[in-house]
C-alpha cells in the first residue's frame, strides 16, 4: 500500500506541474497500475513449481516409492529413467549416480527387477542391454 501511496503522490506532483486534465491524469495512473500488477503477475508466474511426475505404467506404487526415497536423500544424485527393452516399457533406477560401486537396477512395470548393472561385485546380467535398450526419457532426477 506504501509503493501505491508513493506512486500516487508523485503522479499527483507530476500532472500538478503539467496541469493536465483530470481524466488524462486517470488514464496515466491506470496504465501505471495495470503496469505494475501485470508485472508482479509475470513474476510471481515465473516462480511456480511443478512437483507432478508423468509415471509410464499402470501399477506405480513402486515406482512412486522409489521416486520419494530419492527426493529425501538429498546427499546422492539419482536417476530414474525409462528405456524400450524387449518390447515393454522397462525402469532403469540407479540410486547413486557417480558413485564407484553404484547399482543400475532395471524393472519392468510390475516392479520386478529384470537386470542389474554395477555394483561391487560388477554384475551385468543383462548384457545386451546397451544395445538392445532404446531410451525414452528421464522420469526423475535428483540433486
Amino acid at each position: 500500500m506504501g509503493g501505491f501511496f508513493v506512486l500516487w503522490t508523485f503522479t499527483e506532483s507530476f500532472f500538478q506541474r503539467f496541469s493536465m486534465p483530470l481524466c488524462l491524469r486517470e488514464k496515466a495512473v491506470m496504465k501505471k497500475v495495470f503496469f505494475v500488477i501485470s508485472l508482479l503477475s509475470i513474476s510471481l508466474s515465473a516462480f511456480t513449481c511443478d512437483d507432478s511426475l508423468s509415471l509410464p505404467c499402470d501399477n506405480n506404487e513402486w515406482l512412486q516409492e522409489r521416486v520419494n526415497a530419492m527426493k529425501h536423500n538429498t546427499s546422492q544424485k539419482g536417476i530414474i529413467e525409462q528405456y524400450e527393452y524387449e518390447g515393454q516399457v522397462v525402469i532403469s533406477i540407479n540410486s547413486c549416480v557417480g558413485c564407484a560401486d553404484a547399482m543400475t537396477i532395471v524393472y519392468d512395470c510390475t516392479g520386478k527387477e529384470l537386470c542389474k548393472f554395477g555394483g561391487i561385485a560388477g554384475f551385468n546380467t543383462c548384457p545386451d542391454f546397451n544395445d538392445a535398450a532404446v531410451f525414452t526419457r528421464v522420469i526423475f532426477e535428483s540433486n
